[in-house]
């Protein structure tokens, strides 16, 4: 059996994000692979990704290309990892190709513990789609993005879909003219604050400017709000805070 070292990736982000007892855990789940220099190992779209790949040593080359040139290349290295967006959000397709720049040794995360991970460890899996998010902001990475799918699949990616076909919620609502106290009073009964309560008031106070509207939505899709509680002798009582 290989000996897998991974204290050099667990200094680095995804992995720092983990406790130092999950990353004993995780030992016995990865495996040792090599490639040789000029190897290709994924095809964008075409390529299935079973496997979270991290390099632990050598370096190879990602990209995308188009009208026979390389685009949105980018050089990985030690503790660098490829496969994590394809797994969560393309349907464990590869997202880029990927070539091997000299002889490279990785360390794989099979796809079933690597998405136990994102379900235990929210920072971990938010790492993938933060970045993803980010990179969507690249006209080049859109592009290449939505051009994944094949004439003949009959399925279209997570990031292809309608929104209202991946995420239907109950959303709370109020009427625009609703003030925060309004809001406040609908939703603490008996000094219990409802965990409505942040998106009530935050709704109460963008009704009245539309830059609000605009300044209050993040990448990620959440705002940071405090609100703070006070009796009706007015001293604090509680602090409620999303960041």
């Amino acid at each position: 059996m290989v000996n897998i070292d991974l204290t050099a990736i667990a200094q680095a982000p995804p992995f720092s994000f983990l406790p130092e007892q999950k990353i004993d855990e995780l030992r016995q789940h990865f495996s040792e692979e090599k490639a040789k220099k000029n190897e290709v190992i994924f095809i964008r779209g075409k390529t299935k990704v079973n496997s979270l790949w991290v390099v632990a040593e050598g370096s190879v080359e990602i990209y995308y290309e188009k009208d026979g040139e390389k685009i949105l290349r980018r050089i990985l290295s030690e503790g660098d990892c490829f496969g994590g967006i394809s797994i969560l959000l393309n349907r464990a397709r590869a997202v880029r190709t990927m070539k091997i720049t000299e002889d490279t040794t990785f360390y794989k995360l099979p796809a079933a513990a690597f998405l136990e991970l994102c379900e235990e460890f929210e920072d971990f899996k938010e790492f993938f789609t933060n970045t993803f998010g980010k990179k969507m902001l690249d006209r080049s990475y859109a592009e290449m993005i939505s051009r994944q799918v094949e004439p003949t699949e009959r399925t279209s990616p997570f990031f292809q879909q309608r929104i209202y076909s991946i995420h239907n919620p109950i959303l709370l609502s109020c009427p625009a003219a609703m003030s925060i106290r309004d809001a406040a009073k609908g939703l603490i009964k008996n000094h219990v604050v409802n965990d409505g309560l942040l998106n009530m008031v935050e709704m109460a106070f963008r009704a009245y400017d539309p830059c609000f509207g605009c300044s209050t939505h993040s990448l990620p899709g959440k705002m940071p709000l405090t609100v703070n509680i006070y009796d009706a002798h007015k001293n604090k009582t509680q602090t409620v805070e999303r960041n």
